[in-house]
């Protein structure tokens, strides 16, 4: 408890003359701040900004509109309730938005980003990431490397971007955009002109692409 009162007045207080230097998220000034080794933090039932800093951190947003920035190592970031915004930074991490209309970035190093309840927003950044729509109309941007994409329930957006990428659907009306690369697209259930029965149809014509999907080398049901 002791720890959650002090960590907000980190940037007022000074240290033999000199300011404590202050950390930013997201453009916002940190009101919670880890350390460089492994730190577990939770958030307030407010509006909090959290950076972890250096370290494998778990960081846990609570209530509120959230902002955490993992920073360096391989961290679990969960939102919890309000509409927050997730940056794992460098490392392999794995972001939960939780309930909420969340935004999740993955940035550098294989990263798995979960949207959680809500209508959520998933960039999986560098790296080769996988990426989950779970609930809500959610919107998954695989961005560069070779990214595996999955609609799950609601009627979801999945942009492979760069890389060979794998696209899925679940339930719901979703659009794949398998992007650059070699893409495969999985779970259709209407492939126009080509109808897959339990094969992979490949060498696909821009001719043949339908609203639901496009850029996709490989269809398979």
């Amino acid at each position: 408890m002791l720890k959650k009162l002090l960590l907000p007045m980190l940037l007022a207080l000074t240290c033999a003359g000199q300011v404590i230097q202050a950390h930013e998220c997201d453009g916002k000034t940190a009101t919670i701040i880890g350390t460089e080794g492994d730190d577990k933090i939770t958030g307030t039932s407010g509006d909090d900004v959290i950076v972890g800093l250096g370290g494998d951190d778990k960081i846990t947003g609570k209530g509120g509109n959230d902002i955490i920035c993992g920073g360096d190592g391989n961290d679990k970031l969960q939102g919890g309730d309000g509409n927050d915004r997730l940056f794992g930074d460098a490392g392999n991490d794995t972001l939960t938005g939780d309930k909420g209309d969340d935004s999740l970035f993955g940035g550098d190093g294989k990263d798995v980003l979960r949207a959680g309840a809500g209508n959520d927003r998933l960039h999986g950044g560098p790296g080769n990431d996988k990426l989950y729509g779970e609930n809500g109309n959610d919107a998954l941007y695989g961005e560069n490397g070779d990214d595996s994409l999955y609609g799950w329930y609601g009627d979801d957006l999945l942009d492979g971007g760069n890389g060979d990428d794998q696209l899925s659907d679940r339930d719901g009306n979703d659009t794949m955009d398998g992007g650059e690369g070699k893409d495969e697209c999985q779970g259709l259930k209407d492939f126009g002109s080509r109808n897959a029965q339990d094969e992979w149809v490949e060498d696909i014509r821009p001719s043949e692409e339908s609203a639901d999907w496009k850029n996709c080398e490989q269809l398979f049901k």
